[in-house]
């Protein structure tokens, strides 16, 4: 089975340090969901794809 492209996927966020506030915090983990969200959605249009070439 190939690799998931939603492997590379991840936020461009906040590095720990530059954490200031709950806000951001919230921001960088947001970003987290977002990529999973990415990567699940990308996961199945691969996996769908596979199943209908072979």
């Amino acid at each position: 089975m190939p690799i998931p492209i939603c492997l590379g996927v991840s936020p461009d966020g906040l590095w720990l340090e530059a954490f200031q506030t709950d806000q951001d915090i919230r921001a960088y983990w947001r970003g987290y969901a977002l990529a999973g969200v990415v990567c699940a959605v990308l996961l199945i249009i691969e996996l769908v794809a596979i199943h209908l070439l072979l």
